[in-house]
C-alpha cells in the first residue's frame, strides 16, 4: 500500500463523519425553527382562541338574557291585561251600585210599588232601541209600566212581557207619546214624541210660552199608567212655528240611555 493510498483511506472516515455531523445539525436546526415556529404559533392563537371562547360564552348568556327578558315582558303584559279586565269589572259594579242605591233612595222617597231589574241585552230594531231585563210577569210587570233609571228619571216603558224577561222601548223611540209639562212658573203642558234621535220633541205649546234652555220637563200624569213627576229631561232648543199656533220644544233626556244597567220598573198596585 503506498502513502497516498494509505493517506485516503484514513480522510475518507472524517470527511464522512463531518458531513454526516453536519446533516445532523442541519436536520436538528431546521428541526428547531419548526418547532419554534409551531410554538410561537401556538402562543399566538391561544388568546384568539380564549377570545373566541369568551365571545362565544358572553354570546350565549347575551342571547339567554334576551329570551328571559322578552318571558318576563310578556309575563307582565298577561298581568296588565288581567288587571285592566278586573279594573273594568269593578268600574262596571261600582256603577250599578251606585244606580241601585240612587233607585232605592228615590222609591223610598216617592213611595211606589217598583220591580229592580237588571239589563241582560241591548237591542235594536230599525231605528228603535230596546232593553232586555231580567224581570217578567212572574214578578208583576205588565205592559206599559213605566220604566225609570237613578233618582227617578223616566228611561221608557215596558213593550213585551215574558215570565222572566221583558223588552223595554227607550222613550227616544219614533212610537213614544207621553203627556208632559214644564217645571215653573208657566207649567205648560204638552206631548213628548220620540223619533229625533238623541233628543226628544214636546210637541203642542202654546206659542210665545215664557220657557227657558234648561228648564225641567216632567210628566204630566196624563196617562193612566204614568205617574206625575216623573224627570224627563232639560229644554234644549226651542223652535216656533210662525206659521201656527205651537211652538216645539226639544228635550235633552237625563238619564243616560247608553250605559243604564240597573232600572226599576213601576208596577201597578195590586187590586
Amino acid at each position: 500500500m503506498s502513502y497516498r493510498t494509505h493517506r485516503m483511506s484514513r480522510i475518507v472516515p472524517w470527511g464522512a463523519a463531518l458531513v454526516g455531523t453536519l446533516l445532523a445539525a442541519l436536520i436538528l436546526r431546521t428541526t428547531g425553527v419548526q418547532d419554534a415556529l409551531q410554538a410561537m404559533t401556538g402562543f399566538a392563537s391561544r388568546p384568539l382562541l380564549g377570545f373566541s371562547q369568551s365571545v362565544g360564552k358572553q354570546g350565549e348568556v347575551f342571547f339567554s338574557s334576551r329570551a328571559s327578558l322578552i318571558r318576563q315582558l310578556q309575563v307582565r303584559e298577561d298581568q296588565l291585561a288581567q288587571l285592566s279586565v278586573q279594573t273594568a269589572r269593578w268600574a262596571s259594579a261600582d256603577a250599578e251600585l251606585q244606580q241601585a242605591l240612587a233607585l232605592l233612595e228615590y222609591q223610598q222617597g216617592a213611595q211606589l210599588t217598583s220591580v229592580t231589574a237588571r239589563v241582560l241585552l241591548r237591542d235594536r230594531i230599525g231605528q228603535d232601541h230596546l232593553l232586555i231585563i231580567d224581570r217578567g210577569y212572574t214578578d208583576g210587570i205588565h205592559v206599559y209600566d213605566p220604566v225609570i233609571a237613578e233618582h227617578g228619571v223616566l228611561i221608557g216603558t215596558v213593550q213585551d212581557v215574558g215570565a222572566t224577561s221583558s223588552r223595554v222601548a227607550l222613550i227616544t223611540n219614533a212610537d213614544t207619546r207621553i203627556g208632559a209639562r214644564t217645571v215653573g212658573a208657566s207649567k205648560t203642558s204638552g206631548i213628548i214624541e220620540g223619533g229625533h234621535g238623541p233628543v226628544l220633541a214636546l210637541r203642542f205649546v202654546p206659542k210665545n210660552t215664557p220657557l227657558s234652555q234648561s228648564d225641567l220637563i216632567v210628566t204630566s200624569g196624563i196617562d193612566p199608567s204614568m205617574p206625575s213627576g216623573l224627570v224627563i229631561g232639560l229644554i234644549n232648543a226651542l223652535d216656533e212655528d210662525t206659521d201656527g199656533s205651537f211652538s216645539t220644544v226639544f228635550i235633552e233626556p237625563m238619564a243616560d240611555l247608553d250605559h243604564v244597567s240597573i232600572l226599576s220598573i213601576l208596577t201597578r198596585p195590586a187590586l
